[in-house]
C-alpha cells in the first residue's frame, strides 16, 4: 500500500492506493495514523480520506479507516472519505459504515461538502 498526502481547494487530503488488507501489518497501520496525526498537528481541520484507489480491504484496514474518522473527530476536526463505485464501498454499505460516515465519489465534491 502506498500513502500519499495532497491538497484539494484548501482541504487536506490522504490518499492510501493498493492493498488495504492489512492483517499483519501493524507498520503500515502505523503509517497511516502517524500521517494523519501530523496533518492534525499542522492544524488541518478539513481531512480527505481518499480510498478511491484502494483495490482490497480486511477487517483491520476496516478498523484502520474507523480509527481515522474517530481520531480527526477527537481533535475536532471533521474527515470525509473518498470511494468509488466497486469492492470498497460495496464493504462499506454492507456494514453500514455509509450510514455514519461521509462518503463522496472523488475529492472535489468531498471538499466542497467540507467548505460548506
Amino acid at each position: 500500500m502506498e500513502i500519499s498526502l495532497g491538497d484539494c481547494a484548501g482541504v487536506a487530503v490522504l490518499r492510501l492506493r493498493g492493498d488495504l488488507r492489512l492483517w499483519g501489518q501493524q507498520g503500515m497501520i502505523e503509517q497511516v495514523r502517524d500521517r494523519l496525526h501530523s496533518l492534525i498537528a499542522q492544524g488541518h481541520k478539513r481531512l480527505i480520506l481518499n480510498l478511491s484507489q484502494v483495490t482490497h480491504i480486511d477487517s483491520r484496514g476496516i478498523g484502520c479507516v474507523a480509527r481515522c474518522v474517530a481520531t480527526a473527530a477527537d481533535q475536532g476536526a471533521q474527515m470525509h472519505l473518498v470511494v468509488v463505485p466497486g469492492l470498497i464501498l460495496d464493504t462499506l454499505v454492507k456494514l453500514k459504515f455509509t450510514a455514519i460516515l461521509s462518503t463522496h465519489p472523488d475529492e472535489k465534491t468531498a471538499a466542497e461538502a467540507l467548505t460548506k
